[in-house]
This record gives C-alpha cells, sequence and structure tokens, in this order.
C-alpha cells in the first residue's frame, strides 16, 4: 500500500481512531445513539447533530486528510476526535430514553443495558501505560525528580540536556534547569526549526551514537551536563561523568573546557 494513496489514508483515518476511541461495540454504540438522537430528539439535531455531523465528514473526509489535517497536526488527527463526545452523546440518548418510557420498571432496562455494555466491553483508561501510581507529591516519575535534585545540586541553574524520557517531566519539576529543547523536538504540532538541537536529540535516542558530535553540539551550545541513560562515553571529548543516579549517567564538562 502506497503511502499517500486514496486506500492508505483510509486506513490510517481508521487506525488512528481505533487506536485512541477503540473499534469494538461502544463504537457501534455510539453510531447507534447518535442516530437514535439524531432522528428523534429535535433539540438535539439542531443544537449538536448538525454540528456533529459536519464534523464527522470533515475530519474523516480522505482529501482533506494529507493537505490539511496531516499537514496542520503532524499526523496525530487523533487530537481532533476529541471532539466526536461518544461518552456523551451515549449518555445523551439514555436519558432522553428513559425519559421517553411511560412505565417506571421498564425505565430502568436502558440503563441497565449501557452499564453492562460500558463495564463488559469498555477499557479502564487507568490500566494503560501511561498511567502508573503516583510516586511522590509531583505525581512525576521519581527519576525525574532524582535526577532534577542532582543536577541543582551542582549548579543553581544549569544548563543540560536530557534522556528524551526526562525532559518532559524535569520541565514540569523546576524552572531553574535550563534545557537545551524542550517537547518540540519531538516534531508535534510546532516544529524545531533548530537542525543542530534535531541532530542531538536523534544521536541521542539512536543506537549507534556519535559521542564526539554530540560533544561538539553540546560545546556550541554551552550545555554543561549531559544526562544519559545509555552506554554514552563523553570523556574523550571534554565532558566528565560525575554522578549516576537511577541508572542515569551525569556529565559535566570539564573545568579545563569551559570558557
Amino acid at each position: 500500500m502506497v503511502q499517500g494513496s486514496f486506500e492508505w489514508i483510509l486506513l490510517q483515518l481508521w487506525v488512528q481512531y481505533a487506536r485512541y476511541k477503540g473499534d469494538g461495540i461502544i463504537l457501534f454504540l455510539f453510531a447507534g445513539c447518535f442516530l437514535y438522537l439524531f432522528l428523534i430528539n429535535r433539540e438535539f439535531r439542531q443544537k449538536i447533530g448538525w454540528a456533529m455531523l459536519l464534523l464527522f465528514v470533515l475530519l474523516f473526509n480522505p482529501f482533506l486528510y494529507m493537505p490539511v489535517w496531516h499537514k496542520l497536526t503532524g499526523g496525530i488527527c487523533w487530537r481532533l476526535y476529541w471532539f466526536l463526545c461518544e461518552a456523551f452523546i451515549c449518555c445523551y440518548a439514555t436519558v432522553d430514553l428513559v425519559k421517553r418510557i411511560q412505565w417506571r420498571m421498564v425505565k430502568w432496562v436502558p440503563v441497565a443495558g449501557m452499564l453492562v455494555i460500558f463495564v463488559l466491553y469498555g477499557t479502564n483508561v487507568y490500566t494503560g501505560a501511561r498511567f502508573l501510581p503516583a510516586q511522590n507529591t509531583y505525581k512525576l516519575p521519581q527519576e525525574a525528580v532524582d535526577v532534577s535534585e542532582a543536577l541543582l545540586a551542582l549548579d543553581d541553574h544549569p544548563k543540560a540536556v536530557v534522556a528524551r524520557n526526562l525532559f518532559n517531566y524535569i520541565r514540569q519539576y523546576t524552572d531553574d534547569i535550563e534545557l537545551l529543547y524542550g517537547r518540540n523536538i519531538q516534531g508535534y504540532t510546532i516544529k524545531e526549526e533548530n537542525e543542530d538541537f534535531k541532530t542531538l536529540y536523534a544521536q541521542l535516542k539512536s543506537v549507534k551514537r556519535d559521542a564526539a558530535l554530540i560533544a561538539t553540539i553540546c560545546d556550541k551550545y554551552d550545555v554543561e551536563y549531559v544526562v544519559h541513560k545509555k552506554n554514552l562515553r563523553l570523556e574523550k571529548y571534554g565532558y566528565e561523568q560525575v554522578e549516576i543516579v537511577d541508572g542515569y549517567r551525569i556529565y559535566q564538562k570539564k573545568e579545563e573546557n569551559k570558557e
């Protein structure tokens, strides 16, 4: 399947939606609830239904994917799927149906049915890989806190390059650490334009790292500390290992190499 082809675009739309919204019975439940409300509830159709239908057509339009959504969102169209309020629509439809049923005992049937479907076929978001028990009061990975404290113990305002799984958390923990680059380096909506930064980030996450190139770029931008978990040897290139924290090696620029 050729990237950019019509079939490839349709597959991307489905894969992205299924990845973040599910591809099971919940999807069909949402479609059924939306169709029910759109056909039966005039107020819903006028205030919400037409707008959601237009949004659905725009989001899942294969002719807009490459020139609009893929270009503007960097391929992360799933953020736009948040506008499709599946849970809200399902609850809205259930309440609407309960209000229309005249017999009190029968009113519990749609409520119970919806609960059963959610319990049996829904997914607990807290069981995902992104959710972990809080390790501290900051609700950040403890390794990010420990590395931050280690850097601050070495310098009041250290300028550093850190491993990719740390910088998103360090910037939340403290602003006393000056990071050479932030989340933009990962290439989301706002792109990093500095070619040196992109090269450095690619090198640090690469299996085959060029220590000389990493040290050269760091020295060019006066980076005093390099934090990495892998076996990155910078001793020959103006940096020395000063500490190991939670498996992360902290390299500091040697005194004779400082300006």
